[in-house]
């Protein structure tokens, strides 16, 4: 006898799962626009659905960066690190403190930062902030550091099977 699993009966009253929809892709030039918007509220969301959107969003914001107005340019260049840095929305809120304090940091912060992100075994983020280094001294000193870790990072992402951030790694270490 098959006795069904209590957490597979739904009560009768009960309203069922509503799946959350993420933003599509067509919605980014009305997102972009609400960076600037009047309420702070519509600013929050735009940011965090830009967020969420990814890779689809990057040439939107990009543009937005360069633009005349001050808040706007501000999100979209902060949400830009983001996911270019692999940060996710849902990331813990430790890693992206220090990629944001990386971003505006000097070359001594730049270089502590990044240890503590290798410490933590947040390489997609370390690849992404070396590699986008606009000083060539500081991003020759953090390929440096990269380079003395780089082959357990290797060898931990092989293992996982995560074999595009074994390249990546192997892609900044080559000389």
């Amino acid at each position: 006898i098959a006795l069904p699993l209590a957490s597979s009966v739904q009560a009768a009253d009960e309203d069922p799962p509503v799946a959350v929809q993420p933003p599509v892709v067509g919605d980014v030039d009305t997102l972009v626009a609400q960076l600037n918007d009047d309420s702070y509220l519509v600013r929050e969301k735009a940011t965090s659905n830009l967020w969420r959107l990814g890779k689809a969003a990057l040439p939107a914001l990009k543009k937005t960066m360069d633009g005349i107005d001050p808040e706007a340019a501000a999100r979209a260049k902060e949400v830009y690190l983001y996911i270019s840095a692999g940060v996710l929305f849902d990331s813990p809120e430790d890693i992206k403190a220090l990629v944001l304090k990386f971003s505006r940091g000097n070359a001594a912060a730049k270089l502590v930062i990044l240890r503590k992100l290798m410490e933590l075994g947040q390489w997609k983020q370390v690849l992404h902030l070396a590699k986008s280094e606009e000083q060539a001294d500081v991003r020759a000193q953090m390929s440096d550091i990269v380079k003395k870790t780089a082959g357990r990072a290797t060898r931990d992402a092989v293992a996982k099977g995560d074999f595009d951030l074994a390249g990546e790694i192997l892609e900044l270490t080559a000389e």
